[in-house]
């Protein structure tokens, strides 16, 4: 940690445990993390997600589609998504390399603002029909 971020905590009395060395074992680093964050469910989980937002923007794509339809679509994608959030030990990228979550976060991110923006564009379009 920088001296900037150890300052930080420091001054705003935020407790913090920081190490700094070589990790010596014989156990499996990968079988050990699988095991002990559960990733191998968070990744199937994380997966459905991605498959919910590719069937959500399918839907979003349809000309047809009504705003009223589009609010529990976010709403439960965001509800599942969160839930996986909370439970991701966000492990730093060299433990990590091309980790689903990542990628599940951009694709929520670009399912939540392509959805606004058609809600935002269907309710003005309405209320300037009225």
């Amino acid at each position: 940690m920088s001296e900037k971020i150890v300052s930080l905590l420091d001054n705003n009395d935020i407790s913090y445990f920081y190490t700094v060395g070589e990790i010596n074992t014989n156990i499996n680093l990968n079988n050990y993390l699988k095991e002990a964050y559960g990733l191998d469910e968070l990744r199937e989980n994380y997966q459905e997600v991605l498959d919910m937002i590719e069937e959500n923007n399918k839907f979003i794509g349809n000309k047809k589609t009504e705003t009223i339809d589009l609010l529990p679509k976010l709403g439960y994608t965001g509800w599942l998504f969160y839930t996986l959030v909370i439970k991701d030990p966000f492990l730093p990228k060299e433990i990590m390399k091309d980790w689903i979550g990542d990628k599940a976060v951009e694709e929520f991110k670009y399912f939540r603002e392509k959805t606004f923006s058609k809600i935002i564009n269907d309710l003005f379009k309405k209320r300037k029909e009225v």
